[in-house]
């Protein structure tokens, strides 16, 4: 396998490793970005993975035609007859399981080919793979898994390098650039003809956008918005404009969350995508031009090849040589000798080129960090965000009346979370050992908003969301989501905090995502959770870990939420900002145990289960075996079975622990002592426990231990 992985890169396709007996999933994240040419990498990935199958990613000037059977073989017969037509050249062809063929092509038109499916260019049996999309390569092997997927090889049926494709079948190709004979679709160009200094972006909104055209034309402007680098706010705004040019009933207000939660999907795919950071700011950067700039820009990550842009927002994504090389290759410098040489080959041999041994993430606005004389590249993203001289009270009326709202109004709640949040923004390499945990009882209350102010305080690089899914017992192992300021549990729901509760207070652990190898890393992340459910999580009496607030709070009308996300676009984000500067962070004493909340009470209260719950009550109450100082398991357990209501019988062993470790009074200083009780005619071997005057009868004699607890024996049954 890894032999034709190597053949590919030699041909200059980028490759990278796919599940064994399978056409997906990729076992590195992102294959857009991850996929190589480099040897090194390519041979430790089948070391680790070695019956891993291969992708195949064409770069851009390659093309890969597939030609399948997928619903009648006459059809493929036909699509081939006309691709012949059009003249077939012999180049590098791969036999597929199901009887097709992949046949492997240079580009050489400079225009961006599009992966698409037949039945969009002609060829209702052909489809194209090229920039963005993958082909399972030769050596590779499926197993059969119905229609979707065939058993068999992937075998070469025509060793050759792949030549340049046809001229005649080129004409037939579809380009990225090819839109729709729409009017708002032709302005969607980023360096059209339309660009203008009034008109920067080049696209033009019709006056009216009809009604049935609407939902997909946002969708491909959001897009085309996101690729020309704009901050997620201002294309919030700008696709606001084009919202208010959309034929629609009255009263359909802008979806500014779900408009949010698109830009946030396009911006991660189209991150992934081109293997480039997206600009969080309103300041793009601009390219490298010369060799000075690149010698102040780049630096070189020595442990893994990789090199890292110290840019202070684009410092989160280091590329790996290969990819940088080709990227900057057709960037021409001169050097000492007035040579003319490519930037990439010119940086990396100059004596002057910044360099580190590995990378480490620390909240700190040094691109380059020493740590123990050791030099790495420092992947923490500044906030955009950082204090002014002084800050507008106006400004910030609007974030502090949300989270009065969220909190029920109550002052010292708010005193607290705005002193988290402080800490959050002031100190972010100070983590705080206990987490809030904000429960509304209702959808639609603004906790995204909350989210979304969160992540632009901190910078979206620095934040961190895990899903329900991945907070699952056979997940949460998986933890590549950890790191960053901030780390917000999301939608949490019946999650027991004890697989948790590391993650809050732990400063040192292991990160292993999903596919690549576990690291040590100090954390510093900061926990908040958000719930709708008043059963978030299950916590027991001990817990020093949670600050919990539930609230029933009751969801205000649309307008009110357009005014939140307006306020996001405008520079009270700044404001707001500046303002918990202001609070008072010195000394640690927030960083001690979070104060009990009513919400917090109520939460462990429906962590126990019914029969643990009416023990507890019948202590508090002096009621039943819990109104004396002796019991034992199995008459607390009857009392309790008598007392609930349940086909579910109660567990000796859930009561045990219960009697044992939350009252903490077991009297028996070895846990396998028993004692010997006669009840009536009958001998039983009893573990006692003193639930009342633990002191006294520990150091009671065993037969004033055993006359106590047989004097109300029959008592506490009737």
């Amino acid at each position: 396998m890894i032999a034709n992985a190597r053949r590919l890169a030699g041909f200059g396709f980028r490759v990278f490793p796919i599940a064994p007996n399978m056409k997906a999933p990729s076992l590195i994240q992102a294959w857009q970005v991850g996929a190589t040419t480099d040897v090194v990498q390519i041979e430790r990935w089948w070391q680790q993975w070695p019956q891993a199958n291969i992708g195949v990613v064409p770069w851009p000037g390659w093309v890969v035609l597939d030609l399948d059977s997928k619903t009648d073989p006459g059809a493929l017969a036909k699509s081939v007859s006309q691709l012949r037509a059009l003249g077939l050249a012999n180049t590098l062809v791969i036999c597929t399981p199901s009887g097709g063929v992949h046949m492997y092509y240079k580009w050489l038109d400079g225009r961006t080919v599009k992966s698409t499916v037949g039945r969009h260019w002609g060829f209702p049996e052909v489809d194209i793979r090229a920039e963005g999309g993958y082909v399972v390569g030769p050596g590779s092997y499926t197993a059969a898994m119905g229609a979707k997927q065939h058993e068999g090889m992937y075998s070469v049926h025509n060793l050759a390098v792949p030549v340049p494709m046809p001229p005649r079948l080129v004409e037939k190709m579809p380009f990225k650039n090819n839109v729709a004979d729409n009017s708002f679709l032709k302005g969607l160009s980023r360096t059209g003809s339309d660009a203008s200094p009034q008109n920067p972006e080049g696209v033009i909104i019709p006056d009216v956008i009809p009604v049935g055209e609407r939902d997909a034309l946002m969708y491909r402007y959001i897009g085309k918005l996101v690729s020309q680098g704009l901050s997620r706010y201002a294309i919030a705004a700008k696709a606001r404009e084009a919202w208010a040019k959309c034929e629609q009933p009255q009263g359909n207000e802008f979806p500014w969350a779900a408009v949010i939660g698109q830009i946030d999907r396009s911006l991660n795919q189209y991150r992934h995508a081109k293997a480039v950071p997206v600009d969080v700011s309103d300041t793009a950067v601009p390219d490298v031009r010369t060799l000075n700039d690149a010698l102040q820009r780049y630096c070189l990550i020595e442990s893994g090849s990789l090199v890292a842009d110290l840019t202070p927002n684009q410092r989160a994504e280091p590329v790996r040589w290969g990819e940088f090389k080709l990227d900057k290759s057709n960037i021409m410098v001169t050097i000492a000798d007035d040579a003319v040489r490519p930037l990439p080959d010119a940086w990396l041999h100059h004596a002057e080129r910044k360099r580190v041994h590995g990378i480490t993430y620390y909240p700190k606005d040094t691109a380059i960090l020493y740590l123990n004389n050791i030099s790495y590249f420092n992947r923490y993203v500044p906030s955009p965000f950082q204090a002014m001289a002084t800050y507008d009270p106006e400004k910030i009326k609007i974030p502090l009346a949300h989270l009065a709202y969220l909190l029920a109004d109550d002052s010292e709640n708010m005193r607290i979370m705005e002193k988290w949040l402080a800490y959050t923004v002031k100190r972010p390499a100070v983590k705080i050992p206990w987490a809030p945990l904000i429960i509304t009882t209702e959808q639609g209350t603004g906790k995204g908003w909350f989210k979304d102010l969160l992540m632009l305080m901190v910078g979206q690089k620095n934040f961190g969301i895990a899903t329900p899914e991945e907070l699952s017992p056979n997940q949460i192992q998986f933890n590549g989501w950890m790191g960053g300021v901030v780390l917000l549990f999301d939608e949490m729901k019946g999650i027991n905090a004890k697989l948790l509760n590391h993650i809050v207070t732990e400063t040192w652990g292991t990160v292993n995502p999903k596919y690549r190898p576990k690291e040590e890393r100090q954390f510093f992340c900061n926990v908040i959770g958000f719930s709708n459910d008043i059963h978030a999580l299950r916590i027991s009496h001990k817990d020093r870990r949670w600050w919990i607030h539930d609230n029933i709070v009751i969801p205000k009308d649309q307008e009110y939420y357009n005014r939140l996300y307006e306020w996001l676009a405008t520079d009270g984000v700044a404001h707001f900002v500046t303002y918990l500067w202001s609070i008072d962070t010195s000394g640690n004493d927030f960083l001690a145990r979070p104060p009990i909340t009513q919400g917090k009470l109520r939460m462990i209260d429906t962590s126990l289960n019914e029969y643990i719950r009416c023990i507890n009550d019948a202590y508090e109450l002096n009621q039943g075996p819990m109104a004396y100082d002796i019991v034992s398991t199995d008459i607390v357990m009857e009392y309790a079975q008598n007392e609930v209501l349940s086909d579910i019988p109660a567990s000796s062993k859930a009561v045990g622990r219960f009697l044992n470790t939350h009252l903490r009074k077991c009297i028996l200083p070895k846990s396998e002592q028993k004692y010997t009780v006669i009840i009536g005619a009958k001998v039983y071997r009893k573990r006692l426990i003193a639930i009342r005057n633990p002191e006294k009868w520990r150091n009671a004699a065993d037969s004033e231990v055993i006359a106590h607890y047989s004097q109300h024996w029959n008592e506490v049954l009737k």
